[in-house]
This record gives C-alpha cells, structure tokens and sequence, in this order.
C-alpha cells in the first residue's frame, strides 16, 4: 500500500511508522519540516521515499534497516545525515547527497551491501566514522580530500 500524508503535517513523529511492514512507499508534503527519530524504522517493504526540499532534519535511524529501499531523493535543506538514518537499507545503490549537507554522522549508511554510487558535494566538510562501513563505495568515500573525514 501507499499512503499520502495530507498537506497540513509538520512533523513525522519518532516512531511513527516503526515497523510497519506494509507500506511501500509514501508521499510527503511540502508542508512537512522534520521527519523524527525511527520514523520508518525498519519498514521492510518500503521501496521509494522522495523528501521535500521542505525538510531540514531527518532523525536517527529514520530508514533504518527499509530492506528493500532502493530509490530515495534527499531534501536540499538537509544539514546533516544523523546516525544510522539510512543503515541497513540493502536495496540502496546510489544516492546524491545535497550541497546543503555539512556533515554525515557515524554509521549513516552502513550495510548499505550494494551501495557504490554516491554524489558528495563540494561543501560536505565532515564524515564521521562508519559512515560508509560495509558499502562497496566506502574506499571511493575515503580517498576523497576531507578535512575532518573520520573523526
């Protein structure tokens, strides 16, 4: 199934959706500003999230192990990809992270397995530690010229 979030939603609260194991994709409006903590945790069957340039913070673990999420379009006003948001998303093989984004924190997208293509934009000043571990465009990442890559 598919669900539309009506225009009047602000927020996607922690947990919201956790663990639910039928949606395959969601419509976000405009209108939605955060999207929190394990909001998706765990949503095995959704394929495709496009987030509107509306979002400026995705929480922690929010995508965390959507096995089969394979197409994701990230918000243009995201500042930093928080941990584990995408970890664990086994069907993910690219994704183009936003100039906005200054910072990808620790294990953002680990176990991502079929994860080789990734878009960093010349603004991202820092990768914390794991960011990448056990995606096969992990070497790519690191032999990029960061200032604070892995700390």
């Amino acid at each position: 199934p598919n669900i539309i979030a009506g225009n009047k939603i602000v927020s996607i609260e922690n947990g919201c959706f956790y663990k639910n194991h039928t949606i395959e994709k969601i419509i976000l409006p405009n209108t939605l500003k955060r999207i929190g903590d394990h909001a998706f945790y765990c949503c095995e069957r959704l394929e495709s999230i496009h987030i509107p340039d509306s979002v400026t913070e995705i929480g922690e673990e929010a995508f965390y192990c959507c096995k089969t999420l394979c197409n994701v379009k990230l918000s243009n006003n995201l500042s930093t990809i928080k941990n584990s948001t995408f970890a664990g998303c086994g069907y993910l093989e690219s994704i183009v992270i936003p100039k906005s984004v200054s910072c990808i924190e620790f294990n953002a997208f680990t176990d991502c397995i079929l994860l080789a293509h990734v878009e960093i934009p010349d603004g991202l000043k820092k990768i914390k530690k794991y960011a990448f571990y056990n995606c096969p465009c992990e070497d790519k990442v690191k032999r990029k010229k960061f200032f604070n890559f892995f700390k």
